[in-house]
């Protein structure tokens, strides 16, 4: 049986119709792993709440302790939040008001002494991270 030798067209097309079927196959199987993840992850999401349910879960727990806590707790937690939302706000008031007195700083360091150097403090007067 004789051979038949393909033109440039013919491979040309043969070509591009290989390279078409292998587009279409690569194409189909990144569109079945994508919605096969998607349908795992929704798989496991309902697996995991079935495996929850009539169970006691950290919210059921959490509930319990917030509406069957004593009054002397919640006191003390409102005493213990309340300090640390004072030294928050007590933080920033002393760091704007550093940033505030940092110029008349520089003014009197340089009528003082001319030629001091920059002590390298930023305005809100700490130093520099990479140092």
């Amino acid at each position: 049986m004789a051979r038949h030798k393909l033109t440039v067209q013919e491979m040309e097309y043969e070509f591009a119709r290989i390279s078409l079927i292998w587009r279409s196959i690569t194409k189909i199987l990144g569109i079945l792993i994508k919605y096969g993840c998607i349908l795992g992850c929704i798989y496991f999401l309902f697996d995991s709440i079935k495996s929850f349910s009539g169970k006691e879960s950290y919210a059921n727990i959490l509930l319990d302790i917030i509406f069957n806590m004593r009054f002397d707790k919640w006191l003390g937690y409102i005493f213990g939040f309340g300090g640390l939302l004072y030294g928050a706000i007590r933080h920033r008031q002393l760091k704007n008001t550093r940033k505030e007195l940092s110029h008349f700083n520089e003014v009197l360091q340089k009528k003082i002494d001319p030629n001091r150097q920059n002590s390298r403090l930023n305005q809100y007067g700490e130093t520099n991270d990479n140092d």
